[in-house]
């Protein structure tokens, strides 16, 4: 074994038992120890204890995991002690202070390389492992070399206080890029697939088998649609919306997109010039001969501002946005990555495309860890 690592943990068997497996499942064998710190009074004590704890088959992962329970005054209130308490029954050359609900889904080789044993770690060497969710200057994972070091910069976020910190004590730190470590920040309650939609209960849809809503997207309270609706990825239509033109007519609302509130959009008119603007009663067939109706599509990267209003048959091409309070008429030519506000709207801007794409870049990357959480995890209930 050439590294401890260590876990301080309250109130979280699932999220510890979670890291535990994606140490025991992916790292090279027989390199690491996990040793955890759990107060007494911790109110899942007696499921912590059910996990797997003990000397194990050397041909394994983890050759080694150990249970450590004390109390409070000395526990989770003060996490210096307790990652100190737990180096001092540390086997390894290197600790690696830890959170409960990380993951580590691969990467070995450059971890293994810099921690390679030695006869001699000169102090301070510190290596630090960034986490999918927190920039690269930061990250909650150092690991340091057992039996001189201080605790007390370990049991916060390294991001605060790293730069400043090493300034004043000449500290030499390395970034491991290569190995995979994840913050999984997911709600617990929910478990694997927190990605689903949120669309609230107070909406009104009326023909909820053409209503489509993307991962990570939101509809908000007071939304009414009655036309065909398909919503990307990562998308927000606010408060207040309404989107009408009924089952015949589409509308489309782009990956990483949104409609702010009050926003209105039209698939079907009536010409309020040519035709009587009513309700036709039902079972008669529809009179009006001048009705304007065509779909309504938002590209990926577009939005409209609260209260603006979009007729039919629009297209909003890719990275074309609309100002608060405008009116785009029925057909109107947009260019995609460009400002348009007014009634009716005329282009008043263009928009920093490389900046909005850089953006929706770290969103990407940041989604792609997310899924390979969830897939880690499935594989393993599997």
């Amino acid at each position: 074994m050439i590294c401890s690592v260590l876990i301080p943990s309250r109130g979280n068997p699932e999220g510890l038992r979670d890291t535990i497996d994606s140490l025991s499942t992916t790292a090279p064998t027989s390199s690491f120890e996990v040793l955890v710190r759990v107060d007494d009074d911790d109110p899942r004590l007696g499921d912590y204890r059910e996990l797997r704890w003990g000397d194990h088959d050397a041909s394994l992962a983890l050759p080694r995991t150990a249970l450590l329970v004390g109390p409070r005054g000395a526990g989770y209130g003060d996490l210096a002690s307790m990652f100190a308490e737990l180096a001092a029954v540390a086997r390894c050359q290197w600790v690696w202070p830890m959170d409960d609900d990380v993951l580590v889904t691969g990467g070995w080789a450059a971890l293994l390389a810099a921690l390679e044993p030695r006869e001699r770690i000169v102090f301070p060497e510190w290596y630090f492992l960034g986490a999918s969710g927190y920039q690269r200057t930061g990250g909650y994972f150092p690991i340091v070399p057992n039996g001189s070091w201080d605790p007390s910069p370990l049991c916060q976020p390294v991001d605060c206080f790293l730069t400043e910190l090493s300034r004043e004590r000449g500290w030499e730190t390395t970034f491991l890029d290569g190995v995979e470590v994840h913050h999984d920040g997911r709600p617990r309650s929910n478990g694997p697939g927190n990605h689903r939609p949120i669309v609230s209960k107070q909406i009104r849809v009326r023909h909820p088998e053409h209503f489509e809503v993307g991962d990570y997207s939101i509809v908000d309270d007071y939304c009414y649609f009655s036309a065909r609706v398909r919503i990307g990825r990562c998308s927000h239509v606010a408060n207040g919306c309404s989107v009408a033109g009924g089952p015949e007519q589409q509308f489309t609302l782009g990956d990483y997109s949104s409609l702010s509130a009050g926003v209105r959009i039209w698939c079907v008119s009536d010409d309020f010039r040519n035709d009587v603007v009513t309700v036709v009663p039902p079972g008669m067939s529809n009179p009006k001969d001048h009705l304007i109706a065509g779909d309504v599509e938002f590209g990926r990267y577009t939005a409209a501002g609260a209260n603006s209003v979009v007729m039919p048959e629009t297209v909003v091409p890719e990275g074309a946005v609309i100002g608060a309070l405008s009116f785009v008429p029925s057909g109107y030519p947009l260019r995609p990555w460009t400002v348009y506000a007014g009634s009716p709207v005329r282009k008043v801007g263009t928009r920093n495309q490389e900046s909005v794409l850089a953006q929706v870049e770290k969103i990407e990357a940041f989604l792609g860890q997310v899924e390979k959480i969830e897939a880690f995890l499935g594989q393993r209930v599997k």
